[in-house]
């Protein structure tokens, strides 16, 4: 016999009532509380992380009919006649007055014993459709100290020249350590290294926001002549991981600001790298500007945004504004949101 029993139909792969039903899991472990959860089917991530915590079953696996103390149902009710309980108690994790859940009404059962709902708001609802006053006890969750996760920014090609091969040798020590972190790349291409933890981006012209919040900019070229990122990083107060290159000194990198590594990656580290993000902080001041010398006289220049722009067709293809198909070669103008759309799509070009 069973003591506490909750039986969920199903176990999606993301859900608010399977976190309820792992926080439940880990609260019952925390504090030595019987428990027990069977399933009619699931994602076996769901159930792999539930079963360290509690006992946890497919319905096929247990006898009928299961016997316990306390069964609790959070939707499915479609065994309750199977399972015998001292007490049968329903938890309403819906607001089932919302609109869009105007196809799945309350389920209800002469049997449950006990309703609580997991807000005010929904036990509101309940009542309001069906007359009865629910409890409330609110859904559980316990916090853990999080590890930090690291944040990485590059914006680069990805050729050999500008250190591909050595990004992927970082992206694989990172994810052998499981050093948590997103490596966020701006670049027209990939690494050859596969890995979750990156995250590709199209370029963009304003990259400075993404390095102004990064834990790391990262520039592992063979060479560079004033590297732009690696400036704007230092002015932004984000520190570096760069290669030893000959314009460190008048870059302005010292062991404050960069994490500097050989060529040959023989000093990569990534448990020390880890530990120093977000704790170097520093003061840069930039460089000299003398470029307005450079340009005497005043300026009576003001912008106008232009209304169109002329792209070139390199495909033929239908063109739903125009309502027309548009031959390979065709030249037409556009606004500028409609020619970012037909360039990105693969079917024009910029003029």
């Amino acid at each position: 016999m069973f003591g506490n029993v909750f039986y969920q139909t199903h176990l999606s792969v993301i859900g608010g009532v399977e976190t309820f039903l792992y926080e439940l899991a880990r609260l019952a472990d925390t504090n030595k509380r019987d428990l027990t959860i069977i399933y009619g089917s699931g994602d076996r991530h769901q159930i792999e992380r539930i079963r360290k915590h509690c006992r946890i079953y497919s319905w096929n696996e247990v006898p009928k009919p299961v016997k316990c103390k306390k069964a609790f149902f959070n939707y499915g009710l479609e065994h309750i006649d199977d399972i015998e309980a001292e007490e049968y108690i329903q938890i309403v994790h819906a607001d089932f007055k919302d609109p869009s859940l105007k196809n799945y009404p309350p389920t209800v059962n002469p049997k449950i014993t006990k309703r609580y709902a997991v807000s005010q708001n929904n036990a509101k609802s309940w009542e309001e459709l069906t007359g009865e006053k629910l409890d409330v006890i609110y859904n559980p969750i316990q916090l853990d100290k999080e590890p930090r996760i690291m944040t990485l920014v590059s914006a680069q090609r990805l050729t050999s020249e500008k250190g591909g091969k050595r990004l992927e040798r970082m992206v694989r020590e990172l994810d052998s350590a499981n050093i948590p972190y997103v490596w966020h790349i701006f670049s027209n291409t990939t690494l050859t290294v596969n890995s979750p933890n990156i995250m590709y981006h199209e370029p963009t012209l304003d990259v400075r926001r993404w390095l102004k919040y990064a834990d790391f900019m990262v520039l592992l070229s063979d060479t560079e002549g004033y590297p732009y990122t690696a400036y704007e990083s230092l002015c932004l107060g984000t520190p570096l991981i760069i290669t030893r290159l000959p314009i460190l000194s008048e870059l302005g990198c010292t062991d404050e600001n960069s994490i500097v590594l050989d060529f040959d990656m023989s000093n990569l580290d990534v448990d020390a790298i880890y530990k120093r993000a977000g704790n170097m902080k520093f003061t840069y001041t930039k460089k000299p500007d003398k470029w307005t010398e450079l340009l005497p006289g005043k300026s009576d220049y003001k912008y106008v945004p232009p209304k169109t722009v002329r792209i070139v067709a390199i495909a033929t293809y239908f063109d739903v504004v125009l309502n027309k198909w548009v031959t390979r070669n065709e030249q037409y103008d556009t606004t500028y949101d409609r020619a970012d759309k037909i360039v990105s799509s693969g079917y024009a070009r910029y003029l």
